[in-house]
């Protein structure tokens, strides 16, 4: 392991200690609204002839109480502006003013491990963008992205005494559960297929 990995590591174990603890879906919510409002009016780039980030923003309002607010922001300027709406954008405009709601919160169990999965499957990526591979063969004694971010956050949990990182259910958290959540979690392929369509 070269020594940019090695301070790669030793960052990511004191962002997973504030990302871990700081569940707060009302801050994650306003992270996600601003991160939408931006992603849909910035310059562009290129994801392919038909995308309009606008669209997508729009297509998550409906569940996704962050991007309900971005899209909201979004469509409010375009008009002041006196820009037509994407399509799907427009959906949206006439579902809130037929009396469509913001989303609730997601205050459930699942919420939190969504947000806990997201927390670590974003530090499996950096450290693959540091050159160390996501996953293995099951034979090999070589450590990869999964197995560290897994052993990271086991070594935050066995250091907890306040209890304040979210906590796995059963409370253990294996290399294979870290694996699983890359490989496996439907969120996490689709996040993954996204940070594939930015530049480098």
């Amino acid at each position: 392991m070269t020594p940019e990995q090695e301070n790669v590591i030793n960052e990511l174990r004191e962002q997973l200690k504030e990302e871990l603890t700081t569940t707060i879906r009302q801050r994650r919510e306003e992270q996600r609204a601003a991160y939408e409002y931006f992603f849909a009016t910035s310059p562009r780039i290129s994801l392919g002839e038909h995308f309009e980030p606008a669209d997508h923003v729009a297509s998550f309002a409906a569940f996704d109480p962050g991007s309900y607010d971005a899209a909201k922001v979004i469509a409010a300027e375009l008009l002041e502006n006196g820009q037509p709406l994407p399509e799907r954008l427009a959906g949206f405009v006439a579902q809130v003013l037929r009396g469509l709601e913001r989303p609730k919160t997601n205050q459930g169990k699942r919420g939190n491990t969504d947000l806990r999965n997201e927390t670590l499957a974003f530090a499996v990526w950096r450290l693959e963008i540091e050159g160390i591979h996501p996953t293995k063969a099951n034979e090999s004694v070589k450590l990869c992205g999964c197995d560290i971010v897994a052993d990271l956050y086991d070594e935050l949990l066995a250091n907890d005494i306040e209890g304040t990182i979210l906590k796995p259910k059963g409370g253990e958290f294996s290399r294979a559960t870290m694996r699983e959540i890359w490989l496996k979690d439907p969120d996490i392929k689709i996040w993954k297929q996204w940070q594939s369509c930015l530049p480098e």
